[in-house]
């Protein structure tokens, strides 16, 4: 009997440590089953902050580019603006030039005209048969003299 009570005691030792051992792996999976929940809660919860912070980010930079291309269009129509105001201002200096210079040219040009006239009238008196050497202007050919 002392064989049975040794194997008993073992067969008892031995289903002792089966269920010890079953109960530590069972107590084992489920602590880690909750830690890898825990760890995957926390990483959503991560996920959804960034998610998050990434959408915000994203929604100030479209603001600003929104308002950097609302100052850079009005930055262009100010340039748009000067850059007509410079042209209209060459435009009008231009015509100015234009006018006085046409203006010059004709005085020089009835300048021209009047000493070709005047030149004109020597030369005739000098060829005229019967011209006297001396008149003064502005007095009147006597009668028979050529009107020049």
């Amino acid at each position: 009997m002392d064989g049975i009570a040794i194997l008993s005691a073992a067969f008892f030792l031995i289903l002792g440590f089966l269920i010890g051992w079953i109960v530590e792996w069972r107590i084992d999976a489920t602590f880690w089953s909750t830690h890898l929940a825990e760890l995957n809660r926390r990483e959503m919860a991560r996920r959804a902050r960034i998610d998050e912070e990434l959408a915000a980010a994203q929604l100030r930079a479209e603001q600003q580019l929104a308002e950097l291309r609302s100052q850079m269009e009005a930055d262009m129509a100010n340039a748009r603006a000067r850059a007509n105001q410079q042209v209209a201002a060459a435009h009008a200096k231009a015509e100015a030039v234009m006018a006085a210079l046409k203006s010059e040219h004709e005085l020089r040009e009835a300048a021209f005209v009047r000493e070709y006239e005047r030149n004109l009238a020597d030369i005739r008196m000098m060829h005229a048969p019967h011209a006297t050497p001396h008149r003064v202007e502005g007095e009147q050919p006597a009668a028979g003299q050529p009107t020049l």
